[in-house]
């Protein structure tokens, strides 16, 4: 049952929130790893959160200061939203460690992308089309099961 995310009145509570690091630390990944699971799940494009992501409320940015005092944007993840929505993508594709070899086959670097063999966009595509289908039965149901 997906949870119901309201707007972050408990923005420093790190019960709730947290860094891409800290997310992808839960799951044993890197930051970049983390970043390229978003991108799968169609929450992050171009370094940034999609609409999707704020529209369903799993993203917060705030404009924090550094000891410097330098302004910088720190981009905070709704844990238990994204959270469920990496292990709905797990179950998808087989399991955790499936999308651990999945999410560890992206590579920005054009010089590693000739080396690896990894999901074609088509594929990618695919992927995203399904997890969305199993996000919207697992949100909404699965209609009358006993017709």
């Amino acid at each position: 049952m997906t949870a119901t995310i309201s707007e972050p009145a408990d923005i420093d509570d790190p019960d709730v929130w947290a860094t891409q690091t800290e997310l992808g630390k839960e799951f044993g990944w890197t930051a970049v790893e983390m970043g390229h699971c978003l991108l799968l799940l169609g929450l992050r494009m171009d370094r940034e959160p999609t609409a999707s992501a704020k529209d369903n409320l799993l993203v917060h940015t705030l404009e924090r200061f550094n000891g410097t005092g330098a302004a910088y944007t720190q981009t905070l993840w709704h844990k238990h939203g994204v959270s469920e929505r990496v292990y709905d993508y797990s179950r998808l594709v087989g399991g955790l460690d499936n999308a651990t070899a999945i999410i560890g086959g992206i590579s920005t670097k054009p010089a590693a992308k000739a080396k690896q063999k990894k999901p074609t966009i088509a594929q990618l595509a695919e992927q995203i089309e399904a997890l969305s289908q199993r996000i919207q039965i697992l949100e909404y149901g699965q209609g009358d099961s006993g017709s």
